[in-house]
């Protein structure tokens, strides 16, 4: 039997060596193949960004919402700067958030429904005072409704009594880009 020596890789002389070019395009090809079938998954979640412009008096009264859509959860911005996400046909009760510029606490217990065309969600406030141990007390005529249709990127706010007025919000899908990160 006899044996070749090419630079550090000695074969036996009945094997042929691919060499180098060979293996490196074999390594290609499958990181290409790899990224494009990453490329054409679904992402486990979509965001949204909404913004609404009502006519309150005479002012335009600007408004934005965040949108965090999976297959089993919606999270949505409630109260202010927090999100806050409720799971598929399960109760969520969030923790306990310091009203600013309030000795009061809030929490919401949270009810999300999907169908196939829409997501909503019901965010019913609990209230109790700073340093409280209660598990507060419900404020219905506070409550939140949202009605998200991502088909039609309408996202729907009725705030309180189902009554009241209706927010309507524009979403579009929101990539948030590198230095976003840090939010």
């Amino acid at each position: 039997m006899s044996v070749r020596c090419e630079s550090l890789l000695c074969l036996p002389g009945n094997v042929k060596n691919l060499g180098f070019d060979s293996v490196m395009n074999r390594g290609v090809i499958v990181y290409v193949l790899m990224l494009f079938i990453a490329a054409c998954s679904a992402p486990d979640s979509r965001e949204f960004f909404c913004e609404s412009y009502t006519q309150e008096s005479l002012t335009n009264v600007y408004k934005q919402q965040t949108i965090r859509l999976s297959k089993q959860q919606l999270c949505v911005v409630w109260p202010a700067d927090v999100s806050v996400c409720g799971a598929a046909g399960k109760p969520v009760i969030t923790e306990w958030f310091d009203v600013r510029a309030s000795p009061r606490q809030i929490r919401g217990h949270l009810q999300t429904d999907f169908s196939s065309n829409q997501v909503s969600m019901d965010i019913l406030p609990f209230v109790r005072d700073k340093g409280a141990t209660s598990n507060g007390q419900p404020v219905p005529n506070e409550q939140m409704h949202f009605v998200f249709r991502p088909s039609t990127g309408l996202l729907l706010l009725t705030p309180g009594n189902q009554d009241s007025q209706t927010l309507e919000f524009v979403c579009k899908p929101w990539v948030k880009q590198r230095w976003w990160a840090i939010y």
